[in-house]
């Protein structure tokens, strides 16, 4: 596959917390995080077994944040926001 990756929160915790963020690099040959997905995993404080594995990963870089439409924060939570808005920004260009 070898393609970009705009990650959301869930599958980065998943992931980190069985210590195999390194399943990602096998797929996608860019790992990015909006900054609000970042926030979001760096929150879970030491009850988030994965943080760990995910502060060492120096692979996963932070994307800026697009605008967001209002609409969207009546649905989605801040993460999903912003990879979804990141997302459509690059389909653009």
């Amino acid at each position: 596959m070898k393609g970009r990756l705009v990650a959301n929160t869930g599958p980065v915790i998943a992931l980190a917390s069985i210590d195999r963020l390194d399943i990602l690099r096998t797929f996608f040959s860019s790992v990015q995080v909006p900054q609000a997905v970042h926030d979001e995993i760096m929150q879970g404080g030491s009850r988030f077994t994965g943080l760990a594995t995910y502060r060492r990963t120096d692979w996963i870089a932070m994307v800026p944040e697009p605008p967001l439409d209002p609409l969207l924060s009546t649905v989605l939570d801040k993460g999903k926001q912003r990879s979804s808005r990141w997302r459509d920004q690059r389909a653009r260009t």
